[in-house]
């Protein structure tokens, strides 16, 4: 639904990324395209080399827009919704994944330094292959094959290793 009192802007940025902009028109004056090429020119370290702008609809980006990958949208010139560069999305989703496993590797150091103390090589073995599985997930094929950002956000870190994380409590019961 179009608010009367704002505009929305998409702006394809330089690095092929796109900032949503919405303006104020009380505040703006007059919509013309000098007026929207003068208003970016006030913040030039954001939009200086910008590509191009296009009037979007209030709802093109709204509270109900996932924002998961928000880093890697591009403007989608005449479409409802912005696209994304599934390049940066994908980069995007590694890092949340080296985020997710950051925690469960520190837990498995742990474990496999009590292995080690009383000598469990199974043990050690065991941990030092969980651990491996969760160094590999960033290389998962299956991340290069997502379409479809929906497809790339499903790949969570156990969808990745094919098993549940095992918690602090499960270990310590073992």
């Amino acid at each position: 639904m179009e608010n009367p009192e704002t505009i929305t802007i998409a702006i394809s940025r330089a690095d092929g990324g796109m900032t949503v902009k919405r303006i104020i028109l009380p505040e703006f004056g007059e919509v013309t395209p000098e007026a929207i090429e003068a208003e970016l020119a006030k913040r030039p370290h954001m939009f200086a080399n910008h590509l191009g702008w296009e009037i979007v609809p209030d709802d093109y980006v709204d509270a109900n827009t996932d924002r998961t990958f928000r880093a890697a949208w591009r403007h989608n010139p005449g479409g409802p919704k912005p696209d994304h560069d599934m390049g940066k999305a994908r980069d995007i989703q590694r890092d949340n994944l080296r985020r997710a496993r950051a925690n469960p590797l520190e837990a498995l150091d742990t474990a496999y330094l009590l292995a080690d103390e009383q000598g469990d090589q199974a043990r050690k073995l065991d941990v030092a292959a969980q651990k491996q599985k969760l160094r590999d997930v960033t290389t998962d094929s299956r991340i290069e094959a997502a379409a479809t950002v929906e497809e790339l956000k499903a790949l969570t870190l156990d969808v990745l290793t094919g098993d549940r994380m095992e918690t602090q409590r499960e270990r310590e019961t073992r």
